[in-house]
């Protein structure tokens, strides 16, 4: 069975903080452990926690996976792309976390490489996975 999850991440969770008014304050005074305990007070279901944490709720809850060792978080090299990367992996390593991996790494992928590129790098990365 496995343990390591691999998850793309876009931006559309900070669109979704932003418009939820405690969030949104979170956001704006810079109050990461207020965003991220408010956050583990929400279902990992809930949609306004974005596509990245209720598709591994999903995951977990179908029993996808053996463990939660491993998770490694792919992110656009941009300014939103790791302000939304240190939230997830914030969220994903607080201790009291349902969804709590014991490890927790944020890898950025350059803006400028190309999708196709970037395509090929996940269906290799899925097969590998797949087979271990």
């Amino acid at each position: 069975m496995r343990s390591i999850l691999i998850c793309t991440v876009g931006t559309s969770l900070k669109t979704n903080l932003e418009k939820e008014p405690v969030c949104g304050e979170f956001l704006r005074q810079g109050n990461s452990k207020g965003l991220i305990l408010h956050m583990g007070s929400l279902d990992p279901g809930d949609r306004l926690l974005g596509a990245e944490i209720n598709s591994v709720a999903s995951i977990v809850q179908k029993g996808m996976l053996s463990s939660l060792e491993r998770l490694f978080l792919l992110v656009s090299d941009t300014r939103e792309g790791q302000l939304i990367g240190g939230i997830l992996q914030d969220y994903f390593s607080r201790p009291k976390n349902s969804l709590r991996f014991d490890s927790v790494e944020v890898s950025r992928i350059p803006t400028g490489e190309s999708r196709n590129i970037f395509l090929r790098r996940a269906i290799i990365l899925t097969l590998f996975f797949s087979r271990t």
